[in-house]
């Protein structure tokens, strides 16, 4: 049926319009169609609504879209640490389980913590474990190195200092090793530009650490074995391999004497080659970056690209110096007992007081003699006989002077 339209007159009460009855006839029978369009008896549906959604379902809610002028169906979704309950008499209740910290799955800081001078402690010690448990939790990728320590597991791992006669107020260092095969790194590949040196034992406090390369067969790119005076880089570390005619000093070394390790100040001249010397970074268990100098190691920038390379490639201490006496690295503290003389007894001091007072005997004739093959035999098998007597396990032996008992 056509939508019937109220006549309403003229002008007001003259009689020409529909009157009170007729007029709400027509309004029941307008409203009477209007439903039946919508077929719900009684009542009209949201969903045919236009700016209504046409679905929805429970416990959802309806919130105006930005514009302002489309209702949306919204689902409540609890985040972390919220509860959602939709179904109290008077309204949704939504309540904040996540006051405190150990009601949180992953906490996380938005900002600097200040601790405002109060303890914080109860941390783990630092492992593979708890760096695998949090980056499960948070889903990062870090490592054990990454991870706080606490002030017992620093003191239980760092050399203390401060004298006292304390058990713990003295430096204590390791004794001597049985020979020098822990200097020697077996290099197993390249992945990334990094160096795989499975289980190398390294952490972060070894970041800068320095080695020489080594390979039976080409080298890896990247890495060299010897490099010629007239070719060192300025700023790059160097360990002097055949002293020959270069002289050393000049750029930068302490002396002209082979294993000496030194930092290039210039690009050298005459025939003395060297070995380049690079420092290590700790990326992980199994590989490290390589880098041309310590303080890019630690920062970890200016990263050498390594790969290939054929035959057995190694990496050896730099510090490794075989023509010192021992299983020390040069630049290693010593123990006490490695590095004082033998006790000498009551005969032995005899002995070398009188081989002290012939060699000034000695002294004074060929001041006034000339030097005959026999005194010079006679003063070598003085010193020899010192040499019997003391064997300190330095590299050069001291003056006979210094040797003496007073």
């Amino acid at each position: 049926m056509a939508r019937q339209k109220i006549d309403i007159g003229v002008q007001g009460n003259d009689g020409t319009g529909d009157s009170i009855r007729e007029a709400f006839r027509k309004v029941n029978e307008n409203f009477r169609d209007l439903y039946a369009v919508f077929g719900s008896g009684d009542f009209i549906s949201s969903t045919n609504l236009d700016d209504f959604p046409n679905t929805y379902t429970s416990n959802q809610i309806f919130i105006v879209n930005d514009l302002g002028d489309q209702v949306l169906a919204k689902d409540l979704v609890a985040g972390d640490g919220i509860i959602i309950d939709p179904n109290g008499e008077d309204g949704v209740t939504i309540t904040a389980s996540g006051g405190q910290v150990i009601s949180d799955p992953r906490p996380k800081l938005g900002s600097p913590l200040d601790a405002q001078n109060l303890p914080i402690g109860r941390a783990a010690d630092p492992s593979v474990q708890n760096a695998l448990l949090f980056n499960t939790t948070h889903g990062t990728t870090i490592t054990a190195d990454a991870l706080v320590i606490t002030k017992g597991y620093a003191d239980r791992r760092y050399l203390q200092s401060g004298g006292g006669s304390s058990s713990a107020g003295q430096l204590r260092v390791r004794d001597e090793p049985a020979n020098q095969s822990e200097y020697t790194r077996a290099i197993s590949g390249y992945i990334g530009g990094n160096m795989n040196l499975p289980n190398h034992g390294f952490d972060s406090g070894s970041d800068g650490i320095a080695f020489t390369y080594n390979s039976t067969g080409t080298n890896a790119v990247g890495l060299a074995e010897t490099v010629n005076a007239g070719s060192f880089v300025v700023g790059r570390t160097y360990k002097i391999n055949t002293v020959g005619s270069t002289v050393w000093t000049s750029i930068g070394a302490l002396n002209n004497e082979l294993s000496t390790v030194f930092t290039a100040i210039g690009a050298g001249s005459g025939s003395g080659v060297a070995t380049p010397v690079y420092h290590l970074k700790y990326v992980d268990d199994n590989y490290v970056s390589v880098h041309y100098s310590a303080d890019d190691a630690r920062s970890g920038v200016d990263k050498i690209t390594v790969s290939g390379g054929t035959g057995t490639q190694t990496l050896v201490d730099a510090y490794l110096d075989t023509n010192l006496a021992g299983n020390y690295l040069s630049n290693e503290a010593l123990p006490r007992k490695s590095t004082v003389m033998i006790t000498l007894d009551h005969l032995q001091v005899q002995a070398l007081q009188t081989a002290q007072t012939i060699c000034r005997q000695l002294q004074s004739i060929m001041l006034i003699i000339p030097v005959l093959p026999a005194n010079l035999i006679c003063l070598w098998q003085i010193r020899e006989m010192t040499h019997r007597l003391i064997r300190p396990k330095v590299k050069k032996v001291l003056p006979l002077h210094t040797h003496m008992p007073q």
